[in-house]
């Protein structure tokens, strides 16, 4: 297209960009980023926030920040992008720093912001923030988002708090396969800890044990692993 001689705009650079994303090759990033600095599109909120969010997913963190902090412009789509870069980099507790400033920037919060901070809620096993972050996230009206809420259940369940987790579930009213999957994880957690305590104190050769623990399996979904308690038994009964 730049061959012939045709002219880009910022639309078809954001699509550049994107498509970038998905190859997280980082020598093509670099060449479509000299382009656009080229063209004078990196001063512009919508193509800045594709490039910090291009060099995230190229394991680029550093670079994404540094272009992030050098952005004459910004909103809450860069912010975002950010905050999701530090946590597919396993950077959860910048990506909660980033959220702290967010607020104190007074920028608009998305619910994909709510969602990659649950994140880092998550990874570092968070728990008091988690609930901090619960409610700030109902104040704002985002309490019933199927996103926001999606991310909160995951973070609530990855915490150890599966009590919270399953409120929450009940409370959403339109419930996807992710916000499903992430409640089945949550029980499934919780019953490989009860199943690893169970193990260790011998009571799993109990049968009464044994058929709890794969009952408790079967009702969270985790189908594999109660088949797998029931292959263990050293004897089952007609509950088994």
């Amino acid at each position: 297209m730049g061959k012939e001689g045709m002219a880009l705009d910022r639309t078809t650079i954001v699509v550049v960009l994107k498509a970038c994303l998905g190859l997280e090759d980082y020598d093509l990033a670099i060449q479509v980023h000299g382009k656009v600095v080229q063209m004078g599109f990196d001063l512009y909120a919508v193509t800045g926030s594709a490039i910090v969010d291009m060099y995230a997913k190229c394991k680029k963190l550093k670079v994404s920040i540094h272009f992030f902090d050098e952005m004459p412009e910004k909103n809450w789509v860069s912010w975002s992008a950010l905050i999701a870069g530090c946590v597919q980099n396993d950077e959860c507790f910048s990506g909660l720093e980033l959220f702290k400033k967010l607020q104190n920037e007074r920028v608009r919060v998305s619910q994909s912001t709510y969602a990659s901070v649950s994140r880092s809620c998550a990874g570092l096993s968070a728990l008091r923030f988690c609930s901090q972050l619960h409610g700030h996230a109902v104040k704002r009206n985002f309490g019933s988002d199927i996103i926001a809420g999606t991310g909160t259940l995951d973070m609530y369940a990855k915490c150890d708090n599966l009590s919270d987790a399953k409120k929450l579930f009940k409370s959403l009213t339109n419930c996807n396969l992710q916000s499903h999957n992430a409640i089945i994880i949550g029980c499934a957690r919780e019953g490989v800890q009860v199943h690893g305590l169970a193990i260790k104190s011998s009571f799993c050769s109990n049968v009464c044990v044994a058929n709890a623990i794969m009952d408790m399996y079967g009702k969270c979904g985790a189908l594999v692993e109660a088949h797998g308690v029931f292959d263990e038994m050293e004897r089952s009964d007609a509950v088994s």
